[in-house]
């Protein structure tokens, strides 16, 4: 067995998982950089004490969540990490875990540097066995009900796939947020929808394919956007719209009036368009999620939207409200 990555879970959304690509000079075993205060970890790849963007995260870089340990209780609005969020760390300590998870271990704890103090004891117990506190902790019908919405336990199996295989494609279709993010779009005067697709991580923004349909145009076009979770991001696209060109024509013939008769039609053409402007996205609090078909995140999109390249023509306002990140 080979291990091949690590993500750290950040704030209840997959997109702010901090996540590192194994490689050779990772140090065993792993330490992992809890936030001050709150419970979000981050690999600390060469186990320095200190988290490094880019280097401890190696994917989604500009929408890992980090160690933001300057936080505190703010509200968990996933700005752009800045390296000021994290207090520099004196010494970076690791917990050895128990022989078995059940027992309590007091003397195998050890830092990763020789001769200096362990953080404490190591105890890890199922949370429904666990005796509650009377003013502190919930009440256990409360963590009974957390462990079955969260998935954990012993009576939850993880799901594993191999690497590489079929099995773990298709585990990832079924995360909205990761291939699909479906909205309701009004263009100018034209009602209509828009689809975009998950893309290529540039480790420095996304460049993702989108689709939009109304009853006057439908355009392909090549998004790029710094990121897939922030609160506030630009967007830039490009690509072709297929309008509907309203025509007038005149056929003669004989009538009352006179020898005349107008008919209007449809004819396609295609034409180079652009977009830009600024999407707003929110982590939605689970009971909104049945209403936005088990998304958890959902925004809207403002901009501009013209045709042409060299010059503008047609320029209309862009207004979007959907579920997913993009």
């Amino acid at each position: 067995m080979r291990l091949a990555s690590i993500e750290a879970l950040a704030h209840g959304s997959r997109w702010y998982s901090n996540i590192l690509r194994v490689q050779r000079d990772l140090r065993y075993p792993v330490a992992l950089a809890v936030e001050e205060g709150k419970h979000a970890p981050a690999p600390d790849r060469n186990a320095d004490g200190s988290y490094m963007r880019g280097y401890d995260v190696t994917n989604r870089v500009n929408d890992a969540w980090g160690v933001r340990d300057t936080l505190g209780q703010g509200v968990l609005l996933s700005s752009a990490y800045a390296a000021e969020m994290t207090r520099q760390r004196i010494a970076a300590y690791r917990l050895m875990p128990p022989e078995s998870p059940f027992l309590q271990v007091t003397s195998r704890q050890r830092s990763y540097r020789d001769g200096e103090p362990s953080l404490g004891h190591y105890e890890l117990r199922p949370a429904n066995t666990v005796t509650t506190c009377a003013e502190i902790a919930p009440p256990r019908a409360l963590l009974i009900r957390m462990m079955s919405q969260h998935r954990f336990g012993s009576d939850e199996l993880p799901s594993q796939h191999q690497a590489g295989s079929a099995d773990q494609a298709l585990s990832e279709l079924s995360r909205p947020d990761a291939w699909l993010s479906p909205s309701f779009r009004l263009a100018g005067r034209a009602i209509g929808a828009a689809f975009v697709f998950k893309g290529l991580d540039l480790r420095e923004g996304w460049i993702v394919p989108r689709a939009t349909f109304s009853n006057q145009d439908v355009t392909a076009e090549v998004m790029f956007t710094p990121s897939a979770s922030r609160w506030a991001d630009y967007y830039v696209s490009g690509g072709a719209r297929r309008q509907y060109v309203t025509t007038r024509e005149t056929r003669t013939f004989d009538t009352e009036q006179g020898p005349r008769e107008i008919a209007t039609i449809m004819t396609p053409s295609w034409n180079i368009v652009v977009e830009t402007g600024v999407k707003f996205r929110a982590n939605l609090p689970s009971r909104m999620r049945p209403f936005v078909l088990g998304y958890t995140f959902g925004g809207m999109r403002f901009g501009v939207q013209a045709l042409g390249f060299s010059q503008i023509d047609q320029l209309r306002f862009i207004w979007e409200v959907g579920a997913g990140a993009w």
